[in-house]
């Protein structure tokens, strides 16, 4: 795994409506099962996406020289995408109140462990996910490395959910005032978090395409 992919799935970890919604899970009464269930959905449209790497990386000719226009291309304009939907989440923040959380959220403690599974697969950040397989299509890889560029996509991209999970099973007594704690901090500070994670790594999309646009 490259920085580029090392990078971009960090960020996809860090982002924070998901571990909000996770925290939420583990601080409610039973909520262990249901934040298993938005970790196994969240991790399985990961790895679906990091199959059709494998697999679009299989049919791709990369040569070892420098990256092709289309995959630099690709980066600016995912790089775009991505600062415009920054701008357009702080512009409704601003518009509001910035300590509020999204709707469904304060329906979490009534929904089912399969309506949080469902939930996990919708909350992943497409766009960025997409960085990543863009990146790692475009290196030179065999099978094998593509599918533990995947692997290691996936378990790092997950890790914002999974440490949560992690801490009740190997901290059970002490894990629910540090659960509270980060509860607490993340409904103050999600959208100016989601809004820096994106617009940086939209903005360093942006710039590397662009150069390797100049280059090729």
């Amino acid at each position: 795994m490259n920085g580029n992919v090392l990078v971009m799935s960090l960020a996809i970890a860090v982002e924070p409506l998901p571990i909000l919604a996770g925290v939420l899970l583990l601080t409610t009464k039973g909520g262990r099962q249901k934040a298993v269930a938005l970790l196994a959905g969240w991790a399985l449209v990961l790895a679906v996406i990091g199959v059709v790497i494998v697999v679009v990386g299989g049919q791709v000719s990369v040569s070892s020289g420098p990256p092709s226009t289309f995959s630099a291309a690709l980066d600016v304009v995912l790089g775009l995408v991505l600062v415009v939907l920054a701008l357009r989440q702080r512009g409704k923040a601003r518009h509001g109140d910035g300590r509020t959380t999204p709707g469904w959220m304060t329906k979490l403690d009534t929904m089912s462990p399969w309506a949080t599974f469902g939930l996990g697969m919708f909350l992943p950040p497409y766009v960025l996910a997409a960085a990543v397989g863009n990146d790692i299509v475009r290196q030179s890889l065999s099978q094998s490395q593509r599918i533990g560029a995947m692997v290691l996509y996936v378990i790092i991209g997950s890790l914002g959910l999974l440490i949560p999970v992690a801490i009740t099973l190997v901290r059970p007594s002490q894990s629910g005032a540090l659960l509270a704690s980060w509860r607490v901090w993340l409904q103050a500070n999600w959208q100016i978090v989601l809004f820096w994670t994106v617009i940086v790594i939209g903005l360093y999309l942006v710039v590397k395409g662009s150069v390797e646009l100049v280059r090729a």
